[in-house]
């Protein structure tokens, strides 16, 4: 039996609002430290909102982007090797501390660049927590967050499966193979 496209449509949809709590619950972990360290920020720098959201958001995901990169490292450390390898096979330290220093940077500008494709996703999240706030005043700010943390994964997701779906490999890419 064939499914129609209502049907299609509105299982699709189902399964677009059931997967983006997957991306919504690390996302509110992450607005929940972005906006403790947002207020560190703003406190220090004194800034306009643009300019501590765009602190914060480089802070987050370089962290973020900074395990990502290493993490394959990290993991092939842990190895067992069959057995010792030879002195003139191994690198030099200073070609390990140069990768390091070269992973470092890289790291740094792959943050700058997500950090400056994030901000307006990050506008349209204030406006939806503004909305949402004024909506439902009584509830926590929490659970607001929450509330806004998942329109915006369902949001985000929509943007990118239909208008960029290469944004995903692209920035794994990036990561990996650019610069």
């Amino acid at each position: 039996m064939a499914i129609s496209p209502i049907e299609n449509l509105v299982f699709s949809l189902i399964d677009l609002l059931k997967g983006s709590i997957v991306v919504a619950v690390p996302l509110i972990i992450f607005l929940l430290i972005g906006k403790w360290l947002g207020k560190k920020v703003a406190a220090k720098t004194k800034r306009s909102w643009t300019v501590n959201a765009m602190i914060t958001t480089f802070i987050i995901s370089w962290s973020v982007v900074l395990l990502m990169y290493f993490a394959p490292y990290i993991f092939a450390l842990q190895e067992l090797s069959i057995g010792e390898v030879p002195s003139f096979f191994s690198p030099a330290p200073a070609s390990l501390l140069l990768s390091f220093v070269y992973g470092l940077v890289k790291v740094s500008l792959v943050s700058a660049l997500l950090s400056i494709l994030l901000l307006p996703l990050e506008l349209i999240g204030l406006f939806v927590f503004e909305s949402i706030s004024k909506r439902f005043p009584k509830y926590s700010e929490t659970a607001r967050l929450a509330a806004t943390a998942y329109v915006m994964a369902v949001f985000s997701s929509l943007v990118i499966i239909f208008i960029v779906p290469e944004a995903i490999a692209g920035f794994f890419y990036l990561l990996y193979f650019g610069f």
